[in-house]
C-alpha cells in the first residue's frame, strides 16, 4: 500500500511541480511572494517524482534503503524542526536565511517527522510486508 501512494505521490510531483511548489508557499511561508526559488528547483521536484516511481516499481533493496533515507530525514525535522526548515529554506531559496516561515510551520515539520516515524516503526515491528 505504502509502494502505491509513494508512486502516486512520485506521478503528482513529476506532472505538476510548479504547483506544488505553489501550495507549498502559499501554506508555508509567511509572504509567499517573497521568496525566488533556486533554478534547480523545478527539475529537482520532477527528478524527486521519478525517483519515487522508480522506488515504488522496483522495491527490494532499494525501497528499503529510501525507506532508511526517510526515516532519518523524518527523525531531524522530528528532533529540530527549526533547523530542518532553515537547512532547506537556505538550500531552495536565493534569499533562504531571510524566509519567514508561517506560525505553525515547525509544529507541522515536527509532526509529519513524528508519523513517518511512527509509520517506520510499525513497518519494521509490525507489518513487514508491502
Amino acid at each position: 500500500m505504502l509502494r502505491l501512494l509513494l508512486a502516486l505521490g512520485g506521478f503528482v510531483l513529476v506532472v505538476a511541480p510548479d504547483r506544488i511548489r505553489s501550495a507549498y508557499e502559499r501554506h508555508l511561508i509567511a509572504d509567499p511572494d517573497e521568496p525566488t526559488a533556486r533554478s534547480w528547483v523545478r527539475p529537482y521536484i520532477r527528478a524527486e517524482g521519478v525517483a519515487a516511481i522508480m522506488v515504488a516499481a522496483i522495491g527490494g533493496r532499494l525501497y528499503r534503503v529510501a525507506l532508511w533515507v526517510v526515516g532519518a530525514a523524518s527523525v531531524v525535522a522530528l528532533a529540530v524542526p527549526r533547523t530542518y526548515l532553515t537547512v532547506a529554506g537556505e538550500l531552495a531559496y536565493e534569499d533562504g536565511t531571510e524566509l519567514q516561515w508561517r506560525e505553525g510551520t515547525a509544529t507541522a515539520v515536527r509532526v509529519l517527522g513524528g508519523v513517518l516515524v511512527a509509520v517506520g516503526v510499525f513497518r519494521r515491528h509490525g507489518n513487514p510486508a508491502d
